[in-house]
């Protein structure tokens, strides 16, 4: 059963580029060769048949590990009482649908082990690989109307996905991936290294280029001998990325900060609106704000 669901997992990652096709190509002004309610029946499909598995696999297994169902009781219980509380219904299924990871969490002890993220991570290389070579035709083709790049080409691109952000933070964990659980030789290690730091600038997200700039900089500094004269020079130059992410990126000046303060001030919102016990479960979802633009189901706060 692990198998079947390592497998699954594999699956559901290596179809990454066709679950965004829509999205890839309709900023290039082409349609997509198939319907995006196949495609998202489909995601949806292997992502209920690998939660089935998981739970059959985790009901019958002796795993010895009695934490486990303590915190998936709670996590159970606690969605319950949120999704029966909503003051929406089919808010409250898109915050069900994304609460289905959070039990994936748990439900995948055992099946994650290092011989699995070495094979994850030669999956997530072609997806890097297809990404970034859509993010190139994209820089060609589509209209600068996110911004322009440092060659006066379109700029933020996303490839498959909807948000160039998305784009830039999947191509910075792809980095870690590569970096620390694949066994590629030296050559393709540093041939995938470089693709993942180019999908990054092409994409333009500050997101993607600050955590990218924290991964290559903090293994450094930890393996530096004398830590403070490691924090003295790194603490300034982190600084000095942070300053300066709309030039490394290539993005239009006060970009960023106008990013960072956008997301203080959901936060911030979120903390002077917050109920002991929400009953908003789901509106913070990307599938919420979907069904608001395409379903027409209209749910104030929703974002």
């Amino acid at each position: 059963m692990n198998k079947i669901i390592q497998n699954s997992l594999l699956l559901l990652v290596f179809l990454t580029p066709l679950f965004g096709i829509t999205e890839g190509l309709t900023v290039i002004g082409l349609n997509s060769p198939v319907s995006l309610v196949f495609v998202k029946a489909l995601k949806l499909g292997i992502i209920v048949f690998i939660l089935t598995f998981s739970i059959f696999r985790f009901l019958f297994a002796d795993l010895k590990k009695t934490k486990i169902y303590v915190f998936l009781l709670l996590l159970f219980f606690f969605t319950l009482i949120t999704f029966s509380l909503s003051s929406n219904l089919y808010v409250a299924l898109a915050g069900l649908n994304w609460s289905i990871m959070f039990f994936l969490i748990f439900l995948f002890v055992g099946i994650i082990n290092l011989k699995f993220l070495d094979k994850l991570s030669r999956v997530l290389v072609f997806v890097l690989i297809a990404n970034t070579i859509m993010q190139i035709i994209q820089m060609f083709y589509m209209p600068p109307s996110r911004g322009a790049n440092f060659f006066g080409l379109s700029g933020r691109l996303a490839g498959f996905y909807s948000s160039a952000s998305s784009a830039g933070i999947l191509a910075a964990f792809i980095y870690f991936s590569i970096k620390y659980f694949s066994n590629f030789n030296n050559i393709l290690r540093r041939l995938f290294l470089g693709i993942s730091i180019l999908s990054v600038f092409l994409s333009m997200s500050s997101t993607g280029a600050g955590l990218l700039f924290f991964m290559i900089v903090y293994p450094i500094y930890l393996k530096s001998k004398n830590k403070i004269i490691g924090l003295l020079i790194f603490v300034p130059v982190i600084l000095v990325g942070i300053i300066n992410l709309d030039t490394i990126t290539g993005r239009a000046a006060g970009s960023s900060e106008s990013s960072i303060s956008t997301r203080i001030y959901i936060f911030i919102a979120q903390i002077k609106n917050s109920e002991i016990i929400s009953t908003k479960f789901g509106e913070a979802t990307n599938m919420a704000v979907s069904m608001n633009s395409n379903l027409n189901i209209y749910s104030k706060g929703v974002f």
